[in-house]
């Protein structure tokens, strides 16, 4: 195993609540523990004012995506990886429900630290 890479087990995070909001649509990410293994997890919720039905997902440390309920609430999803050595690795959208119309972009951006094993929200917002 190459020694420059963090064990997904040693990945950690601060406790974290984030919200964001505009007027039509709204965000929240918490900070999760998985109760059997005790690894974290970004619980992610995206829905529209005033709605029921809304979006869920979960993102493990590691960037895997832990799992996802989109409930006919999102058109797709796009993941962009880019490393501060490397530069772009990963730029992929992925349609979830074609008959999905407008809504909004959910920007969630991550730094994973290698020296501390930290992953960091260094952004979360609507666009």
């Amino acid at each position: 195993m190459n020694p420059e890479i963090v064990p997904t087990e040693k990945l950690w995070t601060k406790e974290t609540e984030r919200r964001c909001k505009n007027n039509t649509h709204w965000a929240l990410l918490r900070t999760k523990k998985d109760k059997e293994t005790g690894q974290q997890y970004f619980n992610i919720l995206v829905g529209l004012k005033g709605k029921g039905p809304h979006a869920h997902f979960g993102i493990n440390l590691d960037q895997t995506i832990r799992f996802s309920e989109f409930r006919k609430t999102t058109h797709s999803v796009k993941r962009t990886v880019v490393s501060k050595r490397e530069g772009p690795l990963e730029n992929k959208a992925v349609i979830v429900d074609k008959d999905v119309k407008g809504g909004k972009q959910l920007v969630v951006k991550l730094t994973m630290d290698g020296p501390t094993a930290e992953v960091i929200i260094e952004e979360f917002r609507l666009h």
